[in-house]
């Protein structure tokens, strides 16, 4: 039996895998919709931390709207933890931390220039602490987001495309669930 911590982000995870094979059936592609690289600033957020980062979209399979995911995200500011030394006792350290991910992702067309997107991968999340050689918790994590995008041309081959959604990221944070947020172009 696993445990409930381990059992609840995989079942996430397959969540996101499953939509991402149901929308993954071919449709008509249009030249605003399907950017063979895209560009974005993102952001995600929840009650307790934020993180700033950059996002590389690569489209692979362009009639089916598949493209593959490479990002890279920050802690903007340094974030008070506490490190157990033993029992009852603890220390206190500023902690800097990033994330970095690679997912496949499928967008859906809905009236245009709205559309869907979904998407699932692996990241690392690596951190060090402030002015100490102490190490954090580092690793691999799951990562699954989707949400809503809108896509509005620019020109024939280029557009501005914002995405606004859901991610499920392990970041090492107290919370596992966050609203994600992105800008940037598609070419």
């Amino acid at each position: 039996m696993m445990r409930p911590a381990i059992e609840a982000p995989l079942r996430v995870l397959g969540i996101m895998v499953v939509a991402l094979v149901i929308v993954a059936a071919p449709r008509p592609a249009s030249a605003q919709e399907t950017a063979r690289h895209t560009f974005l600033l993102e952001t995600q957020a929840n009650t307790d931390d934020l993180y700033l980062g950059l996002n590389y979209r690569l489209g692979l399979a362009l009639e089916q709207r598949l493209g593959v995911t490479l990002s890279a995200s920050v802690r903007p500011y340094l974030e008070w933890v506490r490190k157990p030394v033993r029992p009852r006792v603890f220390m206190q350290l500023r902690e800097r931390r990033y994330c970095f991910a690679l997912a496949v992702d499928q967008e859906v067309p809905l009236i245009c220039p709205f559309g869907l997107y979904v998407g699932a991968g692996l990241g690392y999340t690596a951190a060090d602490f402030d002015g100490t050689h102490a190490s954090p918790k580092e690793g691999w994590i799951p990562v699954a987001d989707g949400g809503i995008r809108c896509a509005l041309a620019v020109e024939e081959a280029a557009y501005i495309e914002m995405r606004l959604g859901y991610r499920y990221s392990e970041a090492r944070a107290d919370e596992n669930h966050w609203i994600y947020l992105s800008l940037g172009v598609g070419i």
